[in-house]
């Protein structure tokens, strides 16, 4: 009997974890949208060389804010520090970020210019 309850309890906890995970991502997923959909027309051109160059790794200021606001919504990630100017970093594009404004038509429109 006491294996059977702890089976539950397990079993619970288990799936407690993954509603927990689905939440945080449609959460997450939200909150990036409905900031690409609203940034500055500044941000959204800032945003669209990183798109356009995904694969590219690029020299930022680390005090700038918008690196800051983007490193803080994980739409950028900080590969390492700049060997030449230590104000700089060396930032890419979040491969989710990027995902999911190929699902989306009209961050799609907006970012990659794709009717």
């Amino acid at each position: 009997m006491s294996y059977y309850i702890l089976f539950v309890i397990i079993f619970i906890v288990i799936i407690n974890f993954i509603i927990m995970h689905l939440i945080y991502r449609f959460n997450f997923n939200y909150k990036i949208e409905h900031y690409l959909l609203n940034c500055d027309t500044l941000e959204q051109e800032v945003l669209k060389t990183f798109m356009k160059n995904r694969n590219q790794t690029f020299p930022l200021t680390n005090q700038s804010p918008i690196t800051k606001k983007f490193l803080n919504l994980n739409i950028l990630v900080k590969i390492k520090d700049d060997e030449v100017n230590s104000e700089h970093g060396i930032y890419l594009l979040n491969k989710n970020i990027f995902n999911l404004v190929i699902k989306n038509n009209k961050l799609k429109q907006i970012y990659l210019e794709i009717n």
